[in-house]
C-alpha cells in the first residue's frame, strides 16, 4: 500500500442554500468515510426561510469539503437552482473528491480584502473570498 491508501480520511461536506447576497439561509453537514460512504447517495433537504419563498432573491447551493481529522480545506463547488419560480427544486450532484486540497487562485475576480484568501470553485469560472483562521465573515 502506498502512503495515500494508508491515510484514513474523514471528510465534513457543508451544503448551503444561499442568496444572491450571500447570506446562509440553511445548511447541512454531512460527515462522509470514503472507505465506508463510497458508493452512499445523500439526500438532503434544504429549506426555504419563508413561504413561499421569497421572490426577489435569486438562491443557490454551495457545497464545501474539508479534511475532518487535520482541518484542511478541499474545495468548493457552486450549483446554481434551475426554474426559481417553482417553489420546491430537485438538485442532482456527484463529487469527486481529489487527493489534492485546493489552492488559493492568483487569477480571481472576487477582490478579497485583508485576512482573506481567493479560491475558485471547482464545476464553474466564480471565484469566492474564504477568511483565514480564526476570522469571520460573508461569503463573497
Amino acid at each position: 500500500m502506498g502512503s495515500v491508501e494508508k491515510k484514513k480520511f474523514l471528510y465534513g461536506i457543508f451544503i448551503y442554500l444561499i442568496d444572491d447576497e450571500y447570506q446562509t439561509i440553511h445548511y447541512e453537514e454531512i460527515i462522509y468515510n470514503p472507505s465506508i460512504d463510497c458508493e452512499t447517495k445523500f439526500n438532503r433537504y434544504l429549506l426555504y426561510p419563508t413561504r413561499p419563498k421569497t421572490s426577489n432573491h435569486t438562491y443557490s447551493i454551495r457545497i464545501d469539503i474539508f479534511d475532518k481529522i487535520i482541518l484542511n480545506y478541499y474545495g468548493s463547488w457552486h450549483l446554481f437552482i434551475p426554474f426559481p419560480f417553482v417553489p420546491v427544486n430537485r438538485l442532482s450532484t456527484q463529487l469527486n473528491i481529489s487527493f489534492e486540497k485546493s489552492e488559493s487562485s492568483k487569477n480571481c475576480l472576487s477582490k478579497c480584502e485583508v485576512h482573506r484568501k481567493c479560491f475558485n470553485y471547482i464545476n464553474s469560472l466564480k471565484s469566492f473570498c474564504q477568511c483565514d483562521e480564526r476570522y469571520s465573515g460573508r461569503f463573497l
